[in-house]
């Protein structure tokens, strides 16, 4: 970043402001991303000086830009040093936070000027410009909006600056030329009137950070000292969670234990989300805790806590009459298999019968891998696997995907099948015809709870007759961003994503 006398810190900036407004010097504040300046933002910042005496600027830090994979193309020294240069720019500064509530009540500009296309209300599907006009009335700071070239930084990049590798640029080319932006969103926006039944293992995942101390003196051993921990509901909940995030009526059905892990999992589940638990006083609620290595994000040891047994005839039965229950009118069934014992033997032919629309993922993981296949259900509308689970079901570990895809979605009458496959993306597979989609992450800080994400969107979307690249697109977006955050910490952020899926098809 170059040494301008312009970009300051902002506790400097704050100071700097003070002042002016102490001269009698009108500031208006400007806010934004600018990741690629263009003649529309010229225009705003030139309206922004026709309204005071000094032009401020803050600008999005890069952790904070919710744009999709691989933004901000600029990095934010070099967005800071491109305002800097400007003449009609004074001052400029990193934003201390996501938004500009709190820079507007630190800063407390004269005035905060926006372009025109936000003057509507309503224009911000997310919400977060009458949270901004809200604050400015608080602070006694005028809100204006001038008119400008409307233009976008995603789209110019998109059409002539594309950031993407060569793969995932092509594939987001013929989406824009297959689709509209309007109609993807509009998938989101329906979403909210499905009435969904989520059954599965409900999971108490337990992350330790620890530091590594080095070998144990006595014992061939690793010796850590522990720093933090922290507990997410994980499994069939933080996939009812991600549901219940686009709006949906949501009713989760799944085990718990008469423990502390169980009374956890009951506290957690958000207040959207109606939890019919059947408790099981035999087993333990189902636990995972993972020891990780602080500094590189490395799992050094999963501990599971988990009954293998399978519960009582009692239980089995408790669970189909939450479940026949739930799903009477439902407008999809989700059935989230960790294979855990919540969807015993005895359930399946009950899920079977169901009426409603099925989505299935059955998941191998370290409990239970190889023994724990899909094909242990009759039939799904909906399929979602990752590639090595379709590859323990086919029991092949190299041959070619498509004819095993081929094969179980016939099995089980599935009208779609997506299989994921890690840093190559997905393929689906519908109507007798495949379509790939390539990876949306760029930054990944856990894999875990990925895959949960992207089930849980696709599933929606598919229930609502999306196009098979739209449920790729969808899926792949929600597990890009499951994957920047630690675990199941978070449910999916729907303005997050519809600004991700806008940058994305600009």
């Amino acid at each position: 970043m170059i040494d301008s006398p312009k970009i300051l810190s902002f506790p400097a900036l704050v100071e700097r402001v003070a002042e002016l407004r102490a001269d009698g010097r009108r500031v208006a504040l400007c806010h934004g991303v600018f990741d690629l300046l263009h003649v529309g933002h010229l225009r705003y910042l030139e309206g922004a000086a026709r309204l005071a005496d000094v032009v401020v600027v803050t600008v999005t830090p890069d952790r904070w830009v919710d744009k999709g994979p691989f933004r901000p193309a600029f990095d934010l020294a070099l967005r800071l040093e491109a305002l800097a240069a400007l003449e009609v720019v004074d001052l400029v500064a990193p934003n201390a936070w996501p938004t500009a509530e709190e820079t507007l009540r630190q800063l407390r500009p004269d005035v905060y000027v926006k372009g025109a296309e936000f003057a509507r209300p309503g224009a911000d599907p997310t919400g977060k410009m009458e949270r901004e006009r809200a604050v400015a009335a608080e602070v006694g700071c005028t809100m204006e909006f001038v008119d400008d070239l409307t233009s976008s930084s995603s789209r110019l990049i998109n059409r002539h600056l594309s950031i993407y590798p060569e793969p995932v640029a092509r594939w987001l080319d013929g989406l824009r030329a297959r689709h509209r932006l309007a109609d993807v969103l509009e998938f989101l926006d329906r979403m909210a009137s499905l009435r969904v039944v989520v059954i599965g293992d409900a999971i108490l995942d337990h992350y330790v950070d620890v530091e590594t101390l080095g070998k144990a003196s006595k014992d061939p051993a690793l010796a850590v000292r522990e720093l933090r921990d922290e507990e997410f509901a994980g499994g069939a909940v933080a996939v009812a969670h991600h549901i219940a995030a686009f709006g949906c009526s949501v009713e989760l059905i799944s085990v718990l234990g008469d423990d502390e892990a169980g009374e956890i999992l009951r506290s957690a589940l958000s207040p959207a989300v109606r939890g019919r638990f059947v408790q099981r006083a035999d087993a333990a609620t189902v636990r995972k805790r993972r020891i990780v290595d602080a500094y590189s994000r490395n799992k050094l040891l999963s501990i599971y806590r988990m009954d293998v047994t399978p519960p009582t005839a009692a239980v089995a039965e408790a669970l189909a009459d939450e479940l026949r229950a739930a799903a009477a009118g439902a407008d999809l069934v989700v059935c989230a298999d960790y294979g855990h014992q919540a969807i015993p033997e005895a359930l399946l032919e009950v899920i079977a019968g169901l009426e409603s629309p099925l989505a299935i993922n059955v998941q191998a993981n370290a409990g239970n891998r190889g023994f724990h296949t899909v094909t242990r259900h009759a039939r799904a509308d909906f399929v979602f696997l990752a590639e090595h689970e379709i590859r323990l079901e086919t029991r092949d570990s190299e041959g070619a995907l498509r004819p095993m895809m081929h094969r179980v979605a016939s099995q089980l009458g599935a009208s779609l099948f997506v299989v994921t496959r890690g840093k190559r993306g997905s393929l689906a597979f519908a109507d007798g015809d495949f379509h790939e989609a390539p990876a949306l992450a760029h930054e990944i800080v856990d894999r875990i709870g990925a895959g949960d994400a992207f089930f849980a969107l696709a599933a929606l979307a598919a229930r609502l007759g999306a196009p098979p690249d739209l449920v790729s697109l969808l899926g792949n977006a929600a597990g890009g961003q499951a994957v920047a955050t630690v675990g199941n910490r978070s449910a999916l952020d729907p303005q997050s994503l519809r600004k991700q899926l806008t940058a994305l098809l600009a």
